[in-house]
């Protein structure tokens, strides 16, 4: 099982993210806590997901970020690329590492 942890910035709101692949690492079980309630709607949706085209997809149209756009309100929120992250780390085509992104007036 992998866990994202991932804060959304301004609005404040924390998601937790566990995903728990399949032994022939073809689905993924999501399960998700989080302090938004537009994410947090999401959930259910989320719960079951195919592991090889949402990590492989075309850009955004995964069913990630297909779901979590009917819910959320805010385009650049990051829970759908933690999501996606953790498919990646927990079916075994990327290692677990932190991503960030790093916000600076310039």
């Amino acid at each position: 099982m992998i866990t994202a942890e991932i804060n959304a910035g301004n609005c404040g709101f924390s998601t937790v993210v566990n995903v728990t692949a399949t032994p022939d690492k073809q689905r993924v079980h999501i399960e998700m806590m989080s302090e938004c309630p537009n994410v947090q709607e999401a959930a259910d949706e989320l719960a079951d997901l195919p592991a090889l085209s949402e990590v492989f997809g075309p850009g955004r149209d995964t069913e990630v970020c297909k779901i979590l756009g009917k819910h959320t309100r805010h385009p650049g929120c990051p829970v759908a690329a933690g999501i996606l992250k953790a498919i990646e780390a927990e079916v075994g085509v990327s290692f677990p590492r932190d991503i960030s992104i790093t916000l600076r007036p310039s």
